[in-house]
């Protein structure tokens, strides 16, 4: 960021046009890493399952900035002349230098990671990195107060090679043209309906206000419900339905372009932190760890998909005022192309699902029989409709101690678009391996957990078997209760839905 202001402040006093291509080039070397790099920084600091309300926080204070930004360059355009310098001038170096006051501040009041927050105790570390640890995927240990891990281009080669990576992007930039393309010439749109310059300013800014309304009851939303291409979809419908609405009346109605632009607008906004939510939940990386190759996917997003180069592509069709109608056909192909993109990653046909899931359990068995992390063991595998596995806590806990669980995998033809059924089984001695079920606060006495990571709404296509018996392991080590959930009798007499589809409702996070 101080490297973005910088560059931004200098801008206002160049004196040629190469001093100005120079300027605006290292402007986008500088900024293109801010927004990946916001959004890796939220997932090191909250589960995939709440990511998108933090994401569409951030992007909404861009479209709330969109709201002022142009008054605000109005008005400071106003000095014009002060210090002999022309307005212009004056915009690149006041918001240039705004951005690099922030910059410094923040980096007193922004922590790396939860491991080094001094504002929080160990035990709330702990939890926090717990909470973190049932969504990774690709870890070997539990993590570690302090873990660094390094840059390696091995992880930038893999995910440059990720075919999802160039799908996503196509998806990325389809929706960045429409933003960009809105976000510029609303302004110049809105001036061609018959008002004045300074009334167009105006008028942008319930657009934007609405945009950041959307935005963050999208976020919301998503997280809450635990759907994500719904609300994707819905919004990339609603930026081609807005552009429709703009160009489609035989005759010229300002209201109705007017009325577009909001539709356009509300969608447009909330989807782009929808699909970046949407791509870190279902890249399932085969090695590495899974945060990691995700911060440098986002990097390549944004990279490759050149939604830089989207601004070059607006200017070519914003010529035909009032209703600029060589523009607007372009704007819902962009949204068009990129909803199809999206849809045909998320909405598998029965037979490929079927074969999706016969490939990726049998990876996953090919992996674990490679190598099985410490404390687990593969005990039956013979089918790719049932699994059955045993851990073992490592750790010194005394509710557990030399104690081994089993627990029971069922697949269905839609793994892992949707949660195996997984619960602890108890065995006799006559099978020369007893196994009982843990006590637990989270575990009720017929063996179903308490876990969102198991349920319909908190699971992701990342996890693997592997990562849930991992994150089971980790759930018993950190516990120190010997009971079972409230209720457990009346749950195990009464309950008659499938394991995934139960809705839990957590009365104590820290177990």
């Amino acid at each position: 960021m101080v490297a973005w202001g910088l560059v931004m402040t200098l801008t206002g006093i160049v004196q040629n046009y190469s001093g100005l291509l120079a300027a605006r080039f290292f402007l986008g070397v500088t900024e293109a890493g801010l927004f990946p790099g916001l959004a890796f920084y939220v997932s090191l600091w909250y589960p995939r399952k709440n990511s998108q309300f933090r994401l569409a926080l951030i992007f909404a204070s861009a479209s709330m900035a969109g709201a002022f930004s142009g008054l605000l360059a109005y008005l400071i355009s106003k000095m014009d002349g002060v210090g002999g310098l022309e307005g212009w001038r004056w915009i690149f170096i006041l918001e240039g230098l705004l951005t690099v006051v922030v910059a410094v501040f923040s980096f007193f009041l922004v922590w790396d990671e939860p491991a080094t927050a001094t504002f929080l105790s160990e035990h709330e570390k702990r939890v926090l990195l717990d909470a973190l640890n049932y969504t990774q995927t690709e870890t070997s240990t539990a993590p570690q107060l302090g873990n660094k891990h390094s840059f390696k281009w091995k992880h930038f080669v893999d995910a440059l090679l990720d075919w999802q990576t160039w799908f996503h992007c196509l998806g990325y930039w389809g929706m960045a043209c429409s933003v960009y393309a809105l976000s510029l010439f609303l302004p110049t749109i809105i001036k061609g309906l018959g008002y004045s310059a300074a009334l167009a300013q105006l008028l942008t800014i319930p657009v934007y206000a609405a945009a950041t309304v959307s935005c963050i009851l999208v976020g919301y939303y998503s997280d809450r419900t635990g759907q994500r291409s719904f609300f994707t979809f819905a919004c990339y419908t609603a930026v081609f339905v807005g552009f429709l609405i703009a160009v489609a009346p035989a005759r010229f109605i300002p209201g109705l372009t007017y009325a577009g632009c909001f539709i356009a607008a509300c969608g447009m906004y909330p989807a782009i932190p929808g699909l970046l939510t949407l791509s870190s939940n279902n890249w399932a990386p085969d090695t590495k760890r899974a945060e990691h190759l995700n911060a440098l996917k986002y990097l390549v997003l944004e990279l490759i998909a050149l939604h830089r180069l989207s601004l070059c592509v607006r200017e070519v069709f914003y010529s035909s005022a009032p209703r600029h109608t060589s523009a607007t056909p372009h704007r819902p192909s962009y949204s068009t192309g990129a909803l199809l993109i999206a849809k045909s990653l998320h909405s598998p046909t029965f037979k490929s699902t079927v074969m999706f899931a016969t490939k990726r359990l049998g990876k996953e068995l090919m992996k674990m029989k490679d190598h099985v992390p410490p404390g687990i063991e593969i005990v039956k595998s013979d089918t790719l409709e049932e699994w059955q596995m045993d851990i073992k806590v490592l750790d010194d806990n005394p509710l557990y101690f030399n104690q081994t669980y089993r627990l029971k995998f069922t697949f269905s033809n839609k793994y892992p678009i949707e949660p195996p059924e997984v619960q602890f089984i108890q065995c006799d001695a006559s099978t020369g391996h007893p196994r009982t079920i843990p006590m637990h606060p989270h575990i009720y006495s017929n063996g179903i957990i308490c876990l969102d990571l198991l349920g319909t709404a908190g699971w992701s296509p990342v996890q693997t078997v592997e990562s849930v018996c991992m994150s089971l392991q980790s759930m018993l080590t950190a516990n120190n209760r010997d009971e079972r959930p409230p209720g457990d009798q009346e749950f195990i007499t009464h309950n008659r839905r499938r394991i995934r589809d139960i809705n839990f409702v957590y009365e104590d996070d820290n177990v």
